[in-house]
């Protein structure tokens, strides 16, 4: 959808450290890939998500860009949170908490098989943090 004066970088794996993903946690995740799958050219792909909640995910050149989860909860509103691999997401978590952040989904079994925590920074702004492996290594995005 946005290209930069410069030129856009090579589709890496991103590593530790760097920009993992963007996911929409949307009232409604078939309404909004309706929106977004146009305006980047993307394959709007369905994924198994957490629970019974659709997943999508939007797919450019056989490289998936974003991912798109149905919120439960229909008072809050839709919103993007950007994701950061890391090494280590038990220590990522401790930092996060040393600092002044606060984790507001835990790393546990049932989100994304323990590997991913959600948390407020200082101010409100909403994060998450992903220990994810390399593609190459069997696994692929949050």
């Amino acid at each position: 959808m946005i290209h930069t004066a410069s030129g856009d970088p090579s589709d890496l794996f991103p590593s530790d450290n760097a920009w993992l993903w963007l996911e929409l946690w949307a009232k409604d995740a078939a309404k909004m890939a309706e929106f977004y799958g146009p305006l980047g050219a993307y394959s709007v792909v369905h994924q198994e998500g957490p629970g019974d909640r659709p997943e999508l995910h939007l797919v450019a050149a056989g490289f998936p860009r974003a991912g798109i989860l149905e919120i439960e909860r229909k008072d809050v509103p839709s919103t993007w949170l950007p994701y950061v691999r890391v090494n280590d997401l038990q220590q990522t978590v401790a930092a996060i908490e040393r600092a002044g952040g606060r984790i507001v989904v835990a790393p546990s079994p049932e989100i994304r098989g323990g590997k991913v925590a959600v948390f407020l920074d200082p101010l409100g702004a909403a994060m998450a943090v992903a220990e994810w492996k390399d593609e190459s290594e069997g696994e692929g995005k949050p």
